[in-house]
């Protein structure tokens, strides 16, 4: 029985997050003892193609037990809940690992709100700004999963 299957105790669970986005992936590594995430790198792609490269040295440096990945609102975000879907599909099948998706909404938005805070207190300055929401989007992601752990089943589509 894996460490998921014996009632989701999230003490010995690290998860690598993902927002993906048109052009950049956020990502984020988090620690199911803490409940709290960490944002990574943002990776850049063009197109369809994800970066897989990059995404297998994330894997083989952080040995997740699971990976999650942002899901846009679905009715508003036609395109970037399918491009999330497919990401999540394609991690799933190349990986073997499970997979989680969550629900996004307002991420991109506390991921401003939360570099402002930084920025204000010194941490961050207003030419990291695209990469480093991008990798809060992440961490928000990843928190969130943990707080939502209990009840969110691995993606199966």
């Amino acid at each position: 029985m894996s460490e998921l299957e014996c009632s989701k105790p999230t003490q010995a669970l690290l998860a690598l997050a993902f927002d993906i986005g048109e052009k950049r992936i956020g990502s984020a590594i988090g620690n199911g003892a803490s409940r709290t995430a960490h944002a990574l790198n943002t990776l850049s792609y063009h197109g369809r193609e994800f970066p897989w490269g990059q995404i297998e040295h994330m894997l083989q440096s952080w040995q997740p037990s699971a990976i999650v990945v942002g899901l846009p609102e679905e009715r508003t975000c036609v395109d970037s809940a399918r491009r999330a879907k497919m990401f999540a599909r394609q991690i799933r099948e190349r990986y073997g690992k499970p997979v989680y998706l969550i629900d996004e909404s307002y991420t991109s938005v506390n991921a401003r709100q939360l570099f402002s805070v930084q920025r204000g207190m010194g941490r961050r300055h207003a030419g990291q700004r695209k990469g480093h929401l991008d990798g809060l989007a992440a961490k928000l992601i990843a928190e969130d999963f943990f707080a939502r752990y209990d009840i969110v089943e691995p993606f199966t589509d």
